[in-house]
C-alpha cells in the first residue's frame, strides 16, 4: 500500500469521524414571539443512540427521544437577538458538537380575542411566510361549524404564481400564548383559539416583488378583518 493510499485512508476515516461527532440545531418556529415556547431539535449523524430519559427545570426540558434526536423547549423571555448554542453533548462516551443559531425574537400579539397577523421572515438562507390567527370562541356559540376547522389557510391559487413564488413545507403549531390564557372564564374553558402557520417558500430568479398576498388568497379568511394585502418582498 502507498504512502498516498494511507494517506487517503487516514483522511477518509477522519472525514468519517468528524461527521459522527457533529450535531445539527433546528426549530420548529424561525422568529418566535414574547412568550413563545419553541423547540430546538438536535439531528445527530450517529442513529445508534438510544432512549435515555428526560429532566425538567423550571424553563427548559429536555427529551431524549432515541434515533439520534434530542429536542429542548425553550420559553422566549424578551426580544431581540437571541443566540443558542453551540451545545457539547457527552453521550453514549461520545462527545458530539452543535452549531450555533440566531433567531429574532420580536413581541407578543396584542392583547385581542381575535386577528389575523402576517408577516415574512428569512432565516438560515430560508424563506417563511408565518400567518397567525386568533378565533373569539364566544362569536361561535350558535354556529354549526367547528371553529378548530375554521382557521385561514393558503388557498389553491397561490400556485398559480409559481412562476414568481413556490411555496412549499408547511407545518402548524398551536402554542398556548400569556395573553390567550388570560382569555379563560371562571370556569376554565378556553375562549380563545391561536393557530401559528408557517411555510417555507421561494423566490424565482429575477423576482422583482410583483406577487402580492390578497384575500381571495386565503381559505377561510377570517370576517370583519381589515387585510389590505401583503407583498412578498
Amino acid at each position: 500500500m502507498t504512502s498516498k493510499s494511507i494517506s487517503f485512508i487516514i483522511s477518509l476515516f477522519s472525514f468519517l469521524f468528524s461527521l459522527a461527532q457533529k450535531a445539527e440545531l433546528w426549530v420548529n418556529n424561525p422568529e418566535p414571539r414574547v412568550g413563545d415556547i419553541i423547540t430546538i431539535k438536535f439531528n445527530f449523524l450517529d442513529d445508534s443512540l438510544k432512549h435515555i430519559g428526560s429532566d425538567t427545570t423550571k424553563d427548559t426540558l429536555w427529551e431524549y427521544t432515541g434515533e439520534g434526536n434530542i429536542d429542548l423547549k425553550r420559553i422566549m423571555t424578551k426580544t431581540g437577538l437571541c443566540s443558542i448554542g453551540p451545545f457539547t453533548f457527552v453521550i453514549n462516551n461520545k462527545t458530539y458538537s452543535s452549531n450555533k443559531i440566531e433567531l429574532n425574537v420580536v413581541d407578543k400579539l396584542p392583547d385581542a380575542k381575535e386577528g389575523f397577523w402576517l408577516r415574512q421572515v428569512r432565516w438560515n438562507n430560508t424563506d417563511y411566510l408565518i400567518f397567525e390567527q386568533r378565533i373569539d370562541l364566544k362569536k361561535w356559540v350558535n354556529k354549526k361549524v367547528d371553529p378548530y376547522n375554521s382557521f385561514a389557510d393558503l388557498a389553491d391559487n397561490v400556485w398559480d404564481h409559481t412562476d414568481e413564488v413556490v411555496f412549499g413545507s408547511s407545518s402548524s403549531i398551536s402554542p398556548i400564548q400569556p395573553t390567550v390564557e388570560k382569555a379563560e372564564n371562571v370556569v376554565g374553558k378556553m375562549e380563545v383559539l391561536y393557530k401559528i402557520s408557517i411555510y417555507k417558500f421561494k423566490k424565482k430568479k429575477g423576482y422583482n416583488g410583483s406577487f402580492t398576498l390578497e384575500k381571495k388568497n386565503f381559505d377561510n379568511f377570517p370576517s370583519g378583518i381589515e387585510f389590505k394585502g401583503f407583498t412578498i418582498q
